[in-house]
């Protein structure tokens, strides 16, 4: 049994058109996912049912640089002091129910693989453009890219310059 919860029209005539537009994203999304759920696989030959399977984990792969973006922007905007909480993490872990050690985690990473801002607010690139762009693209998962921007941030830094 599918269950679908439709947010009223009252909460999106408050709701920032940018926010409006988050939100109708996930709408789709949703949708989407109902499609993957209900999809009838035993049609499907062996080997369409592996390119659905490889399909699927490249694209969840992708959640997680959309996951960086928002962290990143929720860190930017300083949203867990007003929220009562000391740190993004500790609000992290509290919206989302995951460990602190997940929070941590998914801190951590926002910090190197989301696009930034200077000081004066023009656009920067991730810290590590190569790796957050492999992980955009669904190639390497999260684990994939703590490895190796653990590994990159202990080379000197003339060898990580280059």
């Amino acid at each position: 049994m599918i269950v679908v919860i439709f947010r009223s029209n009252i909460e999106h005539m408050f709701t920032p058109p940018e926010a409006a537009h988050g939100l109708a994203v996930l709408d789709r999304l949703d949708a989407v996912l109902d499609e993957l759920i209900d999809l009838d696989l035993t049609s499907g030959t062996d080997d369409e049912v592996l390119d659905i399977l490889r399909g699927l984990e490249e694209r969840s792969r992708r959640f997680e640089a959309v996951d960086h973006r928002i962290i990143g922007e929720v860190e930017g905007r300083g949203l867990a002091q007003g929220r009562a909480c000391r740190s993004t993490a500790e609000l992290l872990t509290q919206l989302l129910r995951v460990t602190p050690r997940e929070a941590s985690a998914r801190m951590r990473a926002a910090r190197q693989l989301a696009p930034r801002h200077t000081l004066s607010g023009a656009p920067a690139p991730a810290a590590f453009p190569a790796t957050a762009a492999a992980g955009a693209a669904g190639l390497i998962s999260a684990e994939h890219a703590a490895h190796i921007t653990s590994c990159l941030t202990k080379l000197p830094e003339p060898v990580l310059d280059e």
